[in-house]
């Protein structure tokens, strides 16, 4: 969920009808999007992931428009702006597109409109930049013919916000900006940049230059995007360009040329669907006529047209979120209104019940508050610095998180002991003794495959080592469950020497106990003796 500030009276003069309040909040509430807050001059709006296209205030204001009936969906066309933008080889960000905006008239709220958007794209579709980064210039300070390339690292310009010359890895030392996404590219040999005849103008995904900083003075605008993902870096260039429409500023395309390749960086390419009617009707369990689905659709954006049994739909570029014909079908259904639903009870009866696995964890969690034991709940999504560096052992294949949205979450874990202590470091100011337990999945890759596991993991944290009422802990645990162990001494970097036992259940290792480490104390600013045991639990499931 993305939560969004819009001003209030800058969102209805776009809109293009007088709303009050409840007609607004009525409106919004439509599309999936919950209005938190709303004043005399602000409102802010909780968004899906989906609808990136209504993140900025020109994008959200067209969906409403359109909905109400104050404008029909048709085809914009991008203008030829005659000029190119040549796209070298570049390692670091190897994607880029760039178009015009001319004749913008900008005052200090459209100014923070564009900065707005420019954040919010960056924090959700873009990663934190890690995906893409836009860049919004002050054309007529920028002299064709323009270049994204690589440039050598001690090459110098001014950055935005500064006065002096600086190097581009002066930048990653000296401004904050170079300090917060620094980790992006600076691996790199040589960096991306946009170069004019005047030289560097903008240092993707880091910072543009002060000479084409955009004032409300600016007449034109060059919007770039860089990223790692060519499709990504289309997407967001349709999403910019059709909210600068919106404004009614003339948007023309730009000639993108890389290698032999010669294309237009806006194409306005409006994807085909053909969806059943008999679909529509199974899946929502109402029968519309063909005439009232394109009258929905319509107000959804979409250009529609009947064939035959099927409804032909074109769908806008920056609706990325369509990706099958069900996509378009949930909003026939928001444009039909889902309070024009009857609600039915089904058909059929079910009766829930706990698996036998449930059961045994239940089992187990008893057991654990019964020794005084209190239960923790900690995402299954971790990180390698987690799991390995901070508890200094060697890094080894995991489930890793193709597009992670945060450093935080990169991977899944494969031991819980990395978030008992994460939760002791987060709790340094609790009373203690502190006494938790965790029972939590946990992933491991076996011959490529990953395999699901249910552990166990309980630890005691006080100012004086509590090694024998752990080991206390496993025996009545076991007792309880009714299950014969053995402990065998065992070496672990993650334990103190001598102060670490491996548990056996018919001669196989389920499970390691001990007391930390402790530098692995150190490296998660702990500052009590603590012990912990970790126990798979799939023995008891066989």
């Amino acid at each position: 969920m993305v939560v969004i500030t819009y001003n209030k009276n800058e969102l209805i003069k776009l809109i293009g009808k007088k709303l009050n309040d409840k007609q607004l909040v009525e409106l919004i509430e439509r599309f999936k999007t919950n209005v938190e807050e709303i004043s005399e001059n602000e409102i802010k709006v909780e968004h899906t992931s989906d609808r990136i296209d209504m993140f900025s205030i020109e994008g959200f204001a067209k969906t409403l428009r359109l909905f109400i009936g104050l404008e029909k969906p048709k085809k914009p066309k991008f203008r030829d702006f005659g000029k190119s933008l040549l796209v070298k080889k570049v390692k670091a960000r190897p994607y880029a597109l760039a178009f015009v905006v001319k004749n913008v008239k900008i005052d200090e709220e459209f100014l923070r409109s564009l900065m707005n958007i420019q954040e919010v794209l960056h924090l959700t579709i873009g990663r934190k930049r890690r995906k893409i980064a836009i860049g919004i210039h002050d054309l007529d300070k920028i002299s064709f013919p323009i270049v994204y390339e690589e440039a050598n690292k001690k090459e110098k310009f001014t950055p935005l916000g500064y006065f002096e010359e600086m190097s581009l890895e002066e930048v990653f030392e000296k401004t904050e900006k170079g300090k917060e996404y620094a980790d992006l590219i600076k691996k790199f040999e040589r960096y991306p940049v946009y170069r004019d005849k005047k030289g560097i103008f903008s240092f993707p995904p880091i910072l543009n230059s002060e000479r084409t900083r955009v004032t409300t003075k600016t007449k034109n605008l060059l919007v770039e995007v860089t990223g790692i993902d060519e499709t990504t870096v289309k997407q967001t260039i349709n999403i910019l360009a059709f909210s600068f429409l919106e404004r009614g500023f003339k948007v023309y395309s730009l000639d993108i040329k890389k290698g032999k390749k010669k294309i237009k960086s806006l194409e306005n390419r409006w994807e085909k669907f053909l969806v059943r009617k008999e679909e529509i009707e199974n899946l929502l369990g109402i029968k519309l006529t063909s005439k009232r689905i394109v009258k929905i659709l319509e107000k959804l954006g979409y250009l529609a047209k009947v064939k035959n049994n099927l409804i032909e739909v074109e769908i806008p570029p920056y609706r990325i979120d369509i990706l099958h014909e069900w996509d378009i079908i949930e909003d026939i259904a928001i444009g039909y209104g889902y309070e024009n639903f009857e609600p039915e009870l089904p058909n059929i009866f079910t009766k829930g019940s706990l698996s036998k696995e449930e059961e045994i964890l239940n089992r187990i969690r008893e057991i654990m508050v019964g020794l005084g034991y209190q239960e923790i709940l900690t995402p299954v999504l971790s990180s390698k610095e987690k799991q390995f560096k901070r508890m200094g052992i060697k890094e080894k294949e995991v489930v890793e998180i193709e597009n992670p949205v945060s450093n935080e979450y990169t991977c899944l874990r494969i031991s819980l002991i990395p978030s008992l202590l994460y939760f002791y470091s987060k709790n340094k100011h609790r009373e203690f003794p502190q006494l938790i337990f965790e029972i939590g999945k946990v992933v491991h890759l076996e011959n490529k495959k990953p395999i699901e596991k249910n552990y166990l993991a309980f630890g005691i944290s006080d100012s004086v080592t509590k090694f024998s009422e752990l080991r206390a802990s496993i025996s009545f645990l076991f007792k309880l469950i009714w299950k014969k162990f053995e402990i065998q001494e065992a070496k672990d970097k993650r334990f103190i020497e001598g102060r670490c036992g491996k548990i056996f259940v018919n001669n196989k290792e389920v499970g390691i106990f001990g007391e930390i480490n402790p530098e692995i104390l150190e490296n998660w600013k702990i500052e009590m003796p603590t012990v912990i045991a970790e126990i798979d639990l799939s023995f008891l499931f066989k």
